[in-house]
């Protein structure tokens, strides 16, 4: 999947790279639409996955062995880079 153009593509690539793969394509799109909506990808990407992290943290203190296996399937596999 391609990313939505930025003044810091690297910086996007790997903060997208930190995302884990289950919410990847999830992140990519929120970077599409903040751009099409003439906002910063960037941007886009901290406040999803600051949103998921708070999601995380609240769900695993009222179920602590429901992420359990989400924490095994954390495996960072980079996407290539177009080109």
């Amino acid at each position: 999947m391609f990313l939505p153009p930025t003044q810091n593509p690297a910086r996007l690539l790997a903060e997208i790279n930190m995302v884990p793969l289950a919410d990847r394509e999830d992140v990519i799109q929120e970077a599409w639409v903040a751009y099409l909506s003439g906002q910063d990808p960037l941007v886009a990407v901290w406040r999803v996955e600051k949103r998921r992290k708070r999601h995380r943290a609240r769900n695993v203190r009222l179920y602590p062995t429901l992420h359990a296996r989400e924490d095994q399937m954390r495996a960072v596999r980079p996407i290539a880079r177009a080109g």
